[in-house]
């Protein structure tokens, strides 16, 4: 199933989730203890591009 929203995680820090598939589940935190938890279909895949384009000069 579906689950969206505003959640607060176990270490008490707040997410904002969209989860299709809690067994491929992708945590970007963000600034000020929070994060944006998503499901998708590569999440290996996602986090070395994000990665790869933080680590492009002039990205921050």
């Amino acid at each position: 199933g579906f689950q969206s929203g505003h959640y607060r995680m176990a270490d008490r820090s707040k997410a904002f989730c969209l989860i299709t598939d809690s067994s491929r589940v992708l945590h970007l935190p963000l600034r000020e203890a929070s994060a944006v938890v998503i499901s998708p279909d590569r999440p290996r895949v996602l986090l070395d591009a994000l990665k790869a384009l933080a680590a492009r000069p002039g990205a921050h």
